[in-house]
């Protein structure tokens, strides 16, 4: 697959700063998401749960990530984020 020869989003990337998506409305679908799950060691995004619903209704492969901040603790923010990814994902199936 030549990736200059593709006409629609490969993978695209949400958070809560983005509206809600119908992702039924949304065509052609992306292959894969990515979607922040965490900001640092005391934020969670709320739309996160949404997201990964939705995508696993309409077959969008998905993964989350953590946004870390270098003035708080790596391992706070990294067990934040696997918390919270994990029960989100275990919600969303």
């Amino acid at each position: 697959m030549n990736p200059f020869e593709i006409k629609h989003p490969f993978v695209v990337d949400v958070s809560s700063w983005e509206d809600k998506q119908d992702w039924s409305e949304i065509s052609p679908l992306p292959f894969a998401a990515i979607a922040r799950a965490t900001y640092s060691n005391y934020l969670v995004d709320n739309a996160l749960a949404h997201n990964w619903a939705e995508w696993r209704e309409h077959g969008i492969r998905k993964t989350a990530y953590g946004f870390p901040l270098p003035a708080h603790s790596a391992d706070d923010q990294a067990k934040m984020f696997v918390a919270y990814a994990l029960a989100e994902d275990e919600r969303a199936q």
